[in-house]
């Protein structure tokens, strides 16, 4: 979600917020795309290497993301196009949903 809001800043925003502020959206976009792009093959390679090594005699190392004892979904080979999917699904709905400001309603002083 912070990864669709950042694109949806960048897009909708360029007019509205001072360029200095302005700046921190796709850099933000940029910075999260690449780190999710270099984490998830990782994290997925690891569960699928611990699959087929302790297929045996352990249970493989599990990636969860989840959190109060709730499992979301499984870090494997197929999360990298869900979450990509879920980026675009959330930027479009952002996109579609809020209405475009002309101007901002905060006060900008230098």
């Amino acid at each position: 979600m912070l990864c669709a809001a950042s694109i949806f800043a960048t897009v909708r925003l360029y007019d509205i917020l001072p360029f200095g502020f302005y700046v921190m959206f796709p850099f933000f976009t940029f910075a999260i795309f690449g780190i999710s792009q270099l984490l998830l093959p990782v994290v997925a390679g690891i569960h699928e290497n611990s699959t087929k090594a302790l297929a045996k005699a352990l249970r493989p190392v599990r990636f969860i993301a989840g959190f109060g004892g709730f499992t979301f979904f499984l870090l494997d080979k197929s999360i990298k196009t869900y979450f990509l999917r879920s980026i675009l699904d959330n930027t479009i709905t952002l996109l579609i949903g809020l209405p475009e400001v002309d101007q901002s309603q905060i006060e900008f002083k230098y």
